[in-house]
């Protein structure tokens, strides 16, 4: 079924933050009905025409089985191959007056580990710091889920912003390379950097804020 977290809203943006999944047909005779599994699935259709927008997403097709990666991202589908298993992605969404402003996609892997391939933001509200709003949240939920790192792909001509305004940094050393192989990082064919942030280090900005639901991703 479709699982939603909501978090906490922003005042100054008007906003609230969504953790949509797409997870197992919804069962006969559910206390929800068809109405969260329809509305979750308008969310992440409107988050994966953002993505397809925001991204030059020909290149981020498979060269051996052609799937198209950035949508099995956003719909979290699996595989039995492990380089193309993309089960276990979330969609956090932020919404003004219930429009999609900001999406981006989000897996766990452990304690250690969740990455960030995709952020994007509608034309109409980028400037807005909608995609920092955003990053924050999803930096909060991964420190209470005590995620001690979370690493993203960055092209080359953003990799200062991602560094100066978010607070990332590149990785660099051989062990931390070989540590996103293992953990089997999304793969890019086009030429990326790939940027970490240790959540330990850096301070909370929701800290204080009310959590409205549980935030546990299962």
């Amino acid at each position: 079924m479709w699982r939603r977290r909501v978090g906490h809203e922003c005042s100054n943006h008007l906003v609230l933050w969504k953790q949509l999944q797409n997870d197992k047909p919804l069962e006969s005779g559910s206390e929800d009905g068809g109405y969260t599994r329809v509305q979750g699935n308008s969310k992440i259709a409107v988050a994966w025409r953002l993505m397809s927008e925001c991204f030059v997403l020909d290149s981020g097709v498979d060269r051996h089985t052609n799937i198209n990666i950035a949508q099995s991202i956003v719909y979290s589908c699996g595989s039995n191959l492990t380089r193309i298993n993309y089960s276990g992605f979330y969609i956090a969404v932020l919404e003004k007056n219930d429009e999609v402003v900001c999406a981006a996609t989000v897996r766990v892997h452990d304690k250690n580990l969740a990455e960030m391939p995709y952020i994007a933001t509608t034309e109409e509200y980028r400037g807005q710091r909608m995609a920092h709003t955003l990053v924050n949240h999803i930096e909060t939920v991964l420190r209470r889920l005590q995620v001690e790192k979370l690493v993203i792909p960055a092209v080359e001509e953003l990799v200062g912003v991602w560094i100066n305004k978010f607070g990332f940094s590149p990785v660099g050393d051989e062990q931390s390379k070989q540590e996103l192989t293992r953990y089997n990082t999304v793969t890019f064919y086009t030429s990326v950097v790939r940027l970490q942030k240790n959540l330990a280090r850096v301070p909370d900005l929701n800290l204080g804020h009310s959590i409205q639901a549980p935030i546990e991703i299962p």
